[in-house]
C-alpha cells in the first residue's frame, strides 16, 4: 500500500490548473510522474530557466488547507520511523547550530529582530535567537498548530503562506528561510515580500534542494512530491534572487555528520 492510499488526502480529487514557469513565465509542456507518496502529478521543466515545477497544481487556498490538515499526517506516514517528529526536531536543531556558527562572522551588526519564514514550531528560530542574543523573533508558517507552538516558546507568530500575506509592516535584521523555498507556489512574490521586510543592512539566509545534484544521490521516485511545487537548481535560484532585489554573496552546503550535503546549498544574501 502506498502512503497516498494509507492517508485520507485524495490529491486526484483536488481541482488543479495549468501554470507557467513561476520564475520566468514561460509556457512548458507537462508530463505525468508518480511522487514519493504514490500520487500522480504533472511535472514541467522550463526550457528557458531550467526550473522544474508541478504543472498543473493546486490553488493557494488548496495548499493552505493541505498544510493545515494533511501535510503532517502525510509526512509522518511516509517517515514511519519518526512518527513523533523527534528526529526531525533534532535535525532542525543541529541545522540551526550549524547555520549560527556560519553566520556569526558575516553579520554586519547585532541581530535585534529575526524572522523565520516557514519556521514551523519555531525550533530553528529559537536556537538562532539564543545564538545571536536576539530579543525579537517572528515565525511565519501556514499551520496554526505550529504557530501556536512557536508562540508558546516565546516567538511572535504569523499564520499564512508568505506569498499571500499583506505587505510587511515590520523589518528584520536577519531573515532565514530553511527547507521552505521548495514549498512556494509563487517564489517571486515570496522573495519580494522578504526583500521588503529586510531592514537596511539586513541579510537573508535561504537554502534549497538542488534537484540536479539530488538526482545523483536519490532515484527520481524520491524527488517529486505534492508538497514541493518547485524543484530548484542553484542557477534558477540565482535568477529568482536577481529578479527580486537580492544579491547572493556566497553559498555553502549543509553538513551532516561533518560531511557537506552537496544537494542542500544555502545562500547568504543582501538587498540590492
Amino acid at each position: 500500500m502506498t502512503v497516498a492510499t494509507a492517508t485520507l488526502f485524495d490529491y486526484a480529487a483536488e481541482p488543479v490548473t495549468a501554470t507557467q514557469c513561476p520564475v520566468c513565465g514561460r509556457d512548458n509542456p507537462s508530463r505525468p510522474a508518480t511522487d514519493r507518496y504514490g500520487f500522480v502529478v504533472g511535472l514541467s521543466a522550463c526550457a528557458s530557466c531550467g526550473l522544474r515545477y508541478l504543472n498543473p497544481r493546486m490553488s493557494a487556498d488548496q495548499y493552505t488547507c493541505f498544510y493545515q490538515t494533511a501535510y503532517r499526517p502525510l509526512v509522518n506516514a511516509y517517515c514511519a520511523t519518526d512518527t513523533t517528529g523527534q528526529r526531525a526536531v533534532a535535525a532542525a536543531t543541529t541545522r540551526a547550530l550549524s547555520i549560527a556558527e556560519r553566520l556569526q562572522s558575516r553579520l554586519r551588526s547585532p541581530v535585534t529582530t529575526l524572522l523565520d519564514v516557514g519556521g514551523g514550531p519555531g525550533t530553528v528560530a529559537l536556537v538562532l535567537a539564543q545564538a545571536f542574543r536576539c530579543p525579537s523573533v517572528t515565525v511565519i508558517d501556514p499551520n496554526p498548530a505550529d504557530i501556536a507552538q512557536a508562540e508558546a516558546g516565546g516567538c511572535r507568530g504569523i499564520v499564512g503562506a508568505i506569498e499571500t500575506l499583506p505587505p510587511p509592516t515590520d523589518t528584520y535584521d536577519l531573515i532565514v528561510c530553511l527547507q521552505t523555498a521548495d514549498h512556494w507556489r509563487d517564489p517571486l512574490a515570496a522573495l519580494r515580500w522578504m526583500r521588503q521586510a529586510c531592514a537596511p543592512g539586513g541579510m537573508l539566509w535561504i537554502d534549497i534542494v538542488d534537484v540536479p545534484a539530488c538526482a545523483k544521490v536519490y532515484p527520481c521516485a524520491c524527488l517529486w512530491k505534492i508538497d514541493h511545487p518547485l524543484y530548484w537548481s542553484t542557477g534558477t535560484l540565482f535568477l529568482a534572487l536577481q529578479y527580486t532585489g537580492w544579491r547572493a554573496l556566497e553559498f555553502a552546503y549543509a553538513t551532516h555528520m561533518g560531511q557537506a550535503v552537496q544537494y542542500r546549498p544555502g545562500f547568504w544574501c543582501e538587498g540590492v
